[in-house]
């Protein structure tokens, strides 16, 4: 046999030992017989062991069979340039061996919050037969005497961890005997002892750090009940642990106790590990990494059901999922096609998902690798896993095959250099450090497919595992799916963080993640971006409209029709004049037909340039009498905006007043028409006016700089005001308000929604809309049932003391802004038994197209459901409708889309695109704005696309941060922006408008407000700079002008350069870091993690801190609070508080004190240094 034909030979039984195949061939591909990455990893070190060289996992892939593996390792090279097999050397015995660098890292966290349970692991054994309690305690006793890690603790010694191994004890075992009780209450009984057991934090100086209880149903049936720290153990090894425990029973059982060699030490495993995490491999690893993750984002941003918060908790809950076997061996084979292995491709499809939700291409998994190398390890409990970032490329939408590909690479790569601890890892990155989340990685996906991992069981039995019922209530990331086989398929349980996600969103991933998976497996070669969410009968439920769409009809034929139903009754109020229904359409008949004779004509656009007035209201309806469209104009507006709507509408017509006239530009090619000296026109019957034509041309805001003009026609101004008249009745006992200057698009269900329905017009006076004031006493006087505000000016309208007097309002419109829920709720509170309704439209739709009726106390105010006739869409990049709770962009369908922008058939096409969801032929508008539905069917706005910016990385939503902002009491309006700071570097900045009140204290409320948002907001969220500015610029519309905000100026941020410290506690404090990070000239303002600081480090700092100051911080202080100067204060107050309640315990002592022992102590006051009164005659 030739020296390679031997290796293929060797390599073969190699594969076959790990996969348990005894009949394996040296042709035989070991991925299409079921090898895993796992798999690959075992042999991998077994080969290195047996043929003494290096080994890429890599070169397993790329050499499927031992053959062809064989040909690979050079004849007569064993002992050549890959060396010998690493020594797992010795560790020195006793109290001062140190920990494995992940288990570091562990012991960190711990520290970090002692009352998590996020890293505390229940698992639970089920024996179903008759209990030898004797039996069960030898075996236990065996598992802690062979594995040394379950009886080794980890106390602190001058601010780091050390490891203490104990001698060998079995473990307490107590018993809870369920047997008497029903079978429904046992098990509820159980699974609560359960709860507690998992639920119970660890004390890793103290210990113990495995628990056990056992539990008795019957006298054939019995639970065992295990948790253990993390530090201590791993899934390798819990298996591992079954197995020996089966192992040990049997033993016992058959009369004896087996003789088995002892485990490997785990402290000579945790020796060797720190000299591989410092040596010069390590140093290779760390370089490839940075290369590897070289400008990732540091949060993978999966939307959420509450705001992230400022400090990650580590709350958790568990939901259960599963991929039918079906699928899995049609996604197995699909990977083997490509020469990969399972777990590539559910991480293909899990990166997928997290993409589709994320809209991230460029993102992170985690995943766990068992690290144990070295084959001895395979027989050793301990903590050995290691955490891999996994890249994960979306980019160029690729198909599911490519992105198979891609998540191949990207596996085998990282694979080949995992023996880089995690922890290692990220002080070798140095990513953007945050309290609210872990660095790098925030979502883990879990393959569990141990060697031990048979459905049998480890060991053979008679104990076999059972699925803890119980959690520990805590989650370690945002997100973890854990995936292991079971009949056939692949059973799972999604891990959340309770703070970002409720449990219905988890559920909705697991569905999404098994459709998402069968489309790949039915189209490899479809994009991803393609590939299915959800079902069809969910999607239909979701692209239908919000109701049928009312019968096209013109505006003005729907007030024409209620001029001769109720002729007599006040339909328009204004500055005293009183117009009725009758003279309305008398009088504006007569301005009709004389446009008609002046030439205008159908689809013309006639200029309307009238300040709120009567005549404002005829001489919109007289347009529309004549056929035309008309474009509003404000007097008051600049001159020169006003010749560029001219000009850009190409209007041949101005009708105005002749008091307006002279203020006005008059183009050439332009007539002026004068309303209030309008020849008479012919007698007869005005033109029939087809509800397709054009109502009116409104300009709206453009991204130029210059505005753009809307063309909408009647049947879509009508459907809004049909909608809105059966959702909220109008009548001859409404009063509406009408304050909405007429060239915004609210002004026309204020004019025109009254006047079909019967009730009043109330016309504001020219001006009088920016005047609480004056509103909120004309909403009084008048008796106002209904108006509307744009959010950012209800407030002032609120704070006004006139508003007692509205009682006659019923209904309050918001549109316009995204309504904040304190500022609703402020209303209900202000104006009891008044109904408020969010609504949504651009002028690109007309008026408004979606509606919510607010309730108190809801934690968000969505936009709501479409009107009839409207469509909502929320739509991916490539136009697929997005499920519940995904971010997409809103489109706008159905009978409220304009026609499009005036002129400007480019925009036009970029803007109104065809609607593929809607009847042939229509067209939907691309808003520009972000939302997502609810499952219940409202959409929830989550802000302008172009107001999402990103800063050292993060993508951060202006509108988040706003939110939090206004709930401050003192604060009526925030508004956030990205500025450039000193040296050119990007930096959050907040504009405050303060609420009315008592003389103010502008410092007092930055101060305030920085306050909450260091407690509301993760650190990358915090406005750098706080603004306080008596109001804001607003647009034209009422909405705050971006644009316009001040820059922050040099007092509203720290100065340029490094600032030293300046007080006792802060040159301290700096001295601490400077001798810790080997730095100096810190800084006040410099952070402590930007200086080179990490976890370890941060332990040390805090217990020098301790020391130095007298004060006990929680390690998080150094994460919440990371600059010298932040720090200090909260050191200042610690001593603060800790002065006060020593005083208050002197104080309580000397008050306790006898006249005789206050006599004492006045003669003595060191007596009182005790901890009991003075005695006499001491």
């Amino acid at each position: 046999m030739s020296a390679r034909a031997e290796r293929a030979e060797r390599i073969a039984r190699i594969w076959a030992e790990v996969l348990d195949l005894p009949g394996l061939g040296v042709e035989d591909n070991v991925f299409l017989l079921g090898a895993s990455s796992l798999g690959a990893t075992r042999a991998a070190a077994r080969i290195r062991a047996e043929f003494r060289v290096e080994l890429p996992l890599r070169n397993l892939f790329e050499a499927p069979t031992p053959a062809a593996l064989a040909a690979l390792l050079a004849d007569g090279e064993e002992d050549a340039a890959g060396g010998k097999a690493a020594d797992p050397g010795e560790a020195a015995d006793g109290p001062g061996s140190g920990l494995a660098p992940e288990q570091e890292r562990l012991w960190f966290l711990a520290r970090l919050h002692p009352d998590s349970t996020a890293y505390n692991v229940p698992f639970a054994f089920r024996l179903r037969e008759p209990l030898d309690p004797v039996a069960l305690e030898l075996a236990l006793h065996r598992l802690v005497e062979r594995h040394e890690a379950l009886r080794t603790l980890y106390p602190e010694r001058d601010g780091a961890p050390v490891a203490r191994v104990l001698p060998a004890a079995p473990p307490a075992l107590p018993r809870s005997d369920f047997g008497g009780l029903p079978p429904q209450e046992a098990a509820r009984r159980a699974d609560l002892l359960a709860a507690e057991q998992a639920g119970t934090p660890f004390d890793l100086a103290a210990g113990p750090l495995l628990r056990a209880h056992l539990v008795s149903f019957a006298e054939d049936d019995h639970q065992l009940l295990l948790t253990a720290h993390h530090i201590i153990t791993d899934a390798w090894s819990d298996d591992l642990l079954l197995r020996e425990l089966n192992t040990g029973y049997r033993d016992v059982l058959a009369g004896g106790a087996a003789e088995h060699p002892p485990a490997p030490r785990y402290r000579d495993w945790a020796a060797r590990q720190q000299r591989l995490a410092h040596g010069e491999r390590a140093a290779e690893a760390a370089a490839w990494w940075r290369r590897e993750l070289a400008g990732v984002p540091p949060l993978l941003e999966l939307p959420t059901d509450a705001p992230r918060p400022s400090v990650q908790r580590f709350r958790g809950d568990r939901i259960g999922t599963d991929l039918p076997a079906g699928l899995v061996e049609r996604l197995g084979a699909l990977a083997a096609q490509e020469d990969g292995t399972l777990f590539m491709a559910l991480l293909a499809g899990f990166s997928a998902l997290l993409h589709r939700h994320s809209g991230q291409s460029d993102l992170v998994v985690g995943t766990p690798v068992a690290n144990r190398t070295d084959p001895a390890a395979e027989e050793m409990a301990g903590f050995c896993v290691n955490t891999l970032p996994l890249r994960c490329d979306l980019s160029g939408t690729p198909s599911f095959r490519e992105l198979l590909r891609r998540s191949r690479e990207r596996v085998l790569d990282a694979f080949d250099h995992q023996q880089l601890p995690f922890g290692r890892l990220v002080e070798a990155l140095a990513p953007p450090r945050s309290a609210a989340h872990g660095p790098l990685v925030q979502v883990m996906l879990v393959l569990q497919n141990t060697p031990d991992r048979a459905p049998a069981g480890p060991g053979g039995g008679p104990w076999t595992a059972q699925p803890a019922r119980a959690g520990a209530g805590g989650s370690i990331f945002d997100l973890t799916l854990y995936l292991s086989h079971a009949a056939g398929g692949l059973h799972g349980e999604w891990e959340f963080d309770t703070d970002l996600f409720g449990a219905e969103r988890i559920a909705g991933l697991g569905r999404q993640l098994e459709l998402l998976l069968s489309g790949a497996v039915d189209d490899p070669d479809a994009p991803v971006a393609a590939l299915p969410l959800w079902t069809g009968p969910e999607r239909a439920r979701f692209l239908r409209p919000g109701g049928p769409a009312a019968e096209p009809v013109c505006l003005h034929e729907m007030v024409r029709a209620q001029a001769r139903r109720t002729p007599d009754a006040v339909a328009v109020e204004a500055a005293g004049e009183h117009l009725t229904y009758a003279a309305l359409d008398r009088r504006s008949d007569a301005a009709a037909r004389a446009l008609r004779a002046g030439g205008v004509g159908p689809e013309d656009v006639v200029a309307v340039a009238c300040e709120r007035s009567a005549e404002l209201v005829v001489a919109l309806l007289a347009v529309l009498k004549a056929g035309a469209a008309y474009l509003p104009l404000d007097p008051e507006n600049p001159r020169d905006r006003l010749e560029y709507l001219l000009a850009d509408s190409g209007t041949a017509h101005l009708l105005t007043l002749e008091r307006h006239l002279a203020a006005l530009p008059v183009p050439p090619g332009v007539r002026p028409l004068l309303l209030d000296r309008l020849p008479p026109g012919a007698d007869g019957p005005l033109p029939a006016v087809d509800p397709r034509q054009a109502a009116y041309l409104i300009y709206t805001s453009g991204s130029t700089g210059r505005p753009k003009g809307v063309l909408n026609q009647h049947a879509a101004a009508a459907n809004r005001i049909r909608w809105g008249q059966r959702a909220f009745p109008l009548g001859p006992d409404s009063v509406v308000l009408q304050k909405t200057p007429v060239h915004f698009d609210i002004s026309v269900w204020e004019v025109f929604w009254p006047l079909a329905s019967g009730a009043t017009v109330v016309l504001a006076r020219p001006g009088g809309h920016r005047d609480p004031r004056y509103l909120a006493r004309l909403v009084a006087e008048r008796g106002v049932t209904d108006l509307h505000f744009v959010p950012s000016m209800l407030p002032a309208f609120l704070e006004r003391p006139e508003t007692a007097g509205c009682t006659a309002l019923r209904r309050v419109y918001c549109s316009g802004e995204a309504l904040p829920p304190a500022l609703r709720d402020r209303l209900f509170a202000e104006l009891p038994g008044v109904e408020l309704h969010n609504l949504y439209g651009p002028t690109e739709a007309a008026v408004e197209v979606s509606h919510w009726h607010c309730r108190p106390g809801d934690p968000t105010v969505p936009i709501g459901t479409p009107i009839d006739g409207a469509a909502l869409y929320v739509l991916d990049e490539l136009l697929n409708p997005v499920p519940p709770g995904v971010p997409g962009e809103l489109y706008i369908g159905g009978v409220p889309v304009a026609r499009g922008y005036h002129g400007r058939p480019g925009l036009t096409g970029r803007s109104f695109l065809p609607d593929p969801y809607g009847a042939p032929g229509a067209r939907m508008y691309r808003t520009g704005d972000r939302g997502r539905w609810r499952p219940d069917g409202a959409v929830e706005y989550l802000g302008r696309t172009d107001h999402q910016v990103k800063l050292r990385g993060h993508r951060i939503e202006l509108g988040e941060i706003e939110a939090v902002l206004r709930e401050h009491p003192g604060v009526a309006d925030a508004a956030a922006v990205l500025r450039p700071g000193a040296g050119g570097d990007p930096r959050l900045v907040a504009y405050l408008a303060p609420a009315a009140g008592p003389a103010r204290d502008d410092d007092a409320l930055a101060a305030s407000v920085r306050a909450l948002a260091a407690a509301r907001l993760p650190d990358y969220m915090r406005p750098a700079a706080l603004v306080v500015l008596e109001r804001f610029p607003l647009t034209p519309s009422g909405k705050t002008d971006r644009s316009a905000l001040p820059d922050p100026g040099p007092g509203a941020a720290p100065a340029p350069g490094r600032t030293a410290p300046r007080t006792p506690v802060e040159r301290e404090l700096a001295a601490i870091w400077a001798a810790e990070l080997g730095v100096t000239g810190i800084g006040v303002d410099d952070g402590f993690f930007e200086l080179g600081g990490h976890s370890l480090l941060a332990a040390r700092v805090m217990a020098r801190v301790g020391t130095a100051f007298g004060v006990d911080l929680p390690l998080s202080a150094v994460f919440e609070l990371p600059t010298v100067a932040g720090l200090a204060l909260r050191i200042t107050a610690a001593q603060a508080a800790q002065a006060e309640e020593e005083t208050a315990r002197l104080l309580d002592r000397l008050e306790r004190l006898s006249d005789e022992e206050l006599a004492l102590l006045a003669e003595d006051p060191a007596l009182l240094d005790g901890d009991g009164p003075p005695e006499p005659g001491r």
